[in-house]
């Protein structure tokens, strides 16, 4: 079994070295491997390169379960096509249900705060998706508006306005438009992004994010949700650099 590993392993390396590898697409988290000339290909290169592929896209504690292999006129060990299926290995990821989650998990898993102002925050989701290349609609700033006064209210050593309700205790606070967006990726994963903010001083940023796609309404793996906040504050620091026309030449 080693030896065949071995074997398998000094295959691709090869095959990378040469720039020659299977050809992968995805549909969900279904992996579809072929040749690039449409011919016959090994099955354990194909399978080799379906597992890279598969954590690549999501996550590094995938693996792949082989769906169907179409053989045809084949010799043996070899194919035209073969189908797998990403799966997470740690239950509740991409190839799980998150209903053995509870909702506080997902809620942790799935919120951060940012402090910065909405505008700035959707601007970096904005350009996170459009280096991705996802489709998104509805990506946009939260609006607020106070349906009631806005009054000095004493927090700590410090006052501030706060939109307050005819009874002068509770909230009188309306969100007028959705910020609520759907982002959709080549591989077929959908982000659902809500924000909201800290009116009336809007400098801080609540998102959360819900992911899901063909097969699973809500993926749960932490690790997962922990990339795509890590790539958001990322792009808030890179934004927040100043380029000189030297620099940018």
């Amino acid at each position: 079994m080693k030896n065949k590993i071995s074997l398998s392993l000094l295959v691709v390396a090869t095959l990378l070295l040469a720039g020659c590898y299977p050809v992968s697409t995805f549909q969900g988290n279904t992996i579809v491997m072929t040749e690039a000339d449409g011919g016959c290909g090994r099955m354990p290169t194909m399978t080799i390169f379906a597992h890279m592929r598969c954590q690549e896209a999501f996550g590094r504690s995938s693996a792949v379960f082989l769906k169907s292999q179409e053989v045809g006129t084949c010799p043996d060990n070899k194919a035209i096509k073969m189908v797998f299926e990403c799966q997470n290995l740690k239950g509740g990821g991409t190839g799980a249900s998150a209903s053995d989650t509870s909702r506080l998990e997902l809620r942790a898993m799935q919120t951060r705060k940012f402090l910065k102002s909405p505008t700035v925050v959707v601007k970096a989701i904005t350009e996170l998706n459009k280096d991705k290349g996802s489709k998104c609609v509805g990506l946009s700033v939260p609006k607020y508006t106070c349906q009631g006064t806005m009054q000095d209210v004493v927090v700590g050593d410090k006052t501030v306005k706060k939109c307050m309700a005819a009874d002068g205790v509770s909230s009188g606070l309306v969100k007028m438009q959705s910020s609520v967006a759907e982002c959709t990726n080549s591989t077929g994963m959908n982000a659902s992004y809500e924000i909201d903010s800290n009116f009336p001083a809007n400098n801080q940023t609540i998102v959360r994010i819900r992911l899901s796609n063909s097969s699973n309404p809500q993926i749960a793996d932490p690790t997962v949700y922990s990339r795509i906040f890590k790539e958001i504050a990322d792009g808030l620091f890179i934004d927040a650099i100043q380029l000189t026309p030297a620099e940018m030449q």
